[in-house]
């Protein structure tokens, strides 16, 4: 019994000195940091990236009228119940398919097993899981888009983001594959509805809702 209180204090004692020892070695002035993926543009806070590129807008531009209401006036169901797209999007895989580790894993796997077509590979993975920075870059004339893009892209770190699927034109959907999606060029967002109100999304985000 004696044993096992002198034990008992030894570990209450070396605990704090040996993690005071680690703080001091290996210093956080962000305790976030420690979860930090590499790359600067990667966001750890709570908002939205609400930036552009010549071809898409980020989710964070869309969630001011789509997102989580504080007055609770509008995306509530008839319960009272929050329902807004965003919040129910960014919990998804579609919302953090660019930052999923197991594909991150997989893309660096297939680079390192094939490492003459790493690129090609990533820029191919890059069309789906990162398809506002992957269609972006093509538009401008890039030959590719890849994982050093990627880190340094808040665009392409949005995922699959809410443009990337409804900036997409009628002709063709169904038939292409493989993230090969057909993107409009102009600043519109194709939805449900027959007559949108146009006016508010427009000086909002500067696209027009267009019914398809």
């Amino acid at each position: 019994m004696q044993k096992l209180q002198v034990l008992a204090v030894s570990l209450i004692v070396s605990v704090p000195l040996l993690w005071g020892q680690w703080t001091e070695t290996f210093p956080l002035s962000n305790p976030e940091q420690c979860l930090r993926p590499s790359g600067p543009a990667v966001l750890l806070n709570d908002t939205l990236y609400g930036g552009y590129n010549a071809l898409f807008a980020a989710s964070g531009t869309c969630a001011p009228c789509h997102g989580h209401d504080p007055e609770m006036l509008a995306s509530i169901d008839e319960f009272g119940n929050d329902v807004n797209l965003v919040d129910d999007w960014r919990s998804t895989m579609m919302g953090n398919s660019a930052r999923d580790p197991l594909w991150r894993a997989k893309v660096s796997h297939e680079g390192l097993v094939n490492p003459g077509h790493q690129e090609a590979l990533e820029d191919k993975c890059t069309s789906c899981h990162a398809p506002l920075g992957h269609f972006d870059a093509h538009h401008q004339g890039a030959a590719s888009y890849t994982i050093a893009d990627l880190e340094n892209d808040p665009m392409g770190q949005d995922g699959v983001s809410c443009l990337a699927c409804h900036q997409q034109v009628a002709e063709g959907i169904g038939s292409h594959h493989s993230g090969n999606l057909d993107i409009d060029t102009a600043k519109v967002a194709y939805g449900p509805y027959v007559s949108p109100l146009a006016t508010p999304m427009v000086l909002e985000s500067g696209w027009t809702p267009v019914y398809s």
